[in-house]
């Protein structure tokens, strides 16, 4: 892709900096870009220590944001690295993060406990498509947009929400609605990567 080094870091992951870069990367390898110089499985290895389980930043001092747990998790548990290695501390304790990650655990129990309450994860996602909100970024009143790009990247990071995609994906019809409008408003630059591949789906 033409330019794509303008966005990208010192470690060849996707920006615009700040914490998320985790997020932005695992976003373009979700939407089909293939040019990169990290993996899914570099970024794994970057950011979960093997030894401990614990989830970092590239710092290895700040604490993970929950944009970016969340796209380490779809990456463990889509491309079949290994199921997600799910303990409390290293979740969120919103109910649909904290269920949604149980959901993906390798463990029975945290496995159970998200398929009993994944409905709550799955109203909670529908809920964020289906209406909007606004931030006001520097005076001006922007649509919030990242809480439905997460959750575009729940439900295509995991084969097992095929409801609750069908669902969100009928609310978007109604609502004349694309995914792409949502990276454009979320990055407000049309060439940033993301955006230029978000056009496809």
């Amino acid at each position: 892709m033409n330019n794509l080094e303008k966005y990208m870091d010192e470690h060849g992951m996707i920006t615009p900096g700040g914490m998320n870069t985790i997020v932005y990367t695992v976003q373009y390898l979700m939407l089909g870009g293939l040019d990169l110089k990290v993996s899914f499985l570099d970024i794994l290895v970057r950011h979960i220590d093997d030894k401990t389980g614990d989830w970092c930043n590239s710092d290895e001092t700040t604490p993970i944001s929950h944009d970016n747990m969340t796209a380490l998790a779809i990456c463990i548990n889509r491309y079949g690295l290994q199921r997600l290695r799910f303990e409390p501390q290293h979740a969120y304790w919103h109910p649909r993060d904290f269920i949604y990650y149980a959901f993906m655990s390798n463990s029975i129990f945290w496995r159970l406990f998200g398929n009993l309450f994944l409905w709550i994860s799955s109203i909670c996602m529908i809920f964020g498509v289906a209406f909007d909100h606004y931030k006001n970024i520097d005076g001006a009143r922007i649509l919030a947009t990242d809480g439905k790009l997460l959750t575009w990247m729940r439900l295509y990071g995991n084969n097992n929400l095929y409801l609750t995609k069908k669902v969100i994906e009928l609310i978007m019809k109604l609502r004349n609605k694309r995914w792409n409008d949502y990276f454009l408003v979320y990055f407000r630059d049309p060439n940033h990567p993301n955006v230029i591949l978000s056009r496809n789906i």
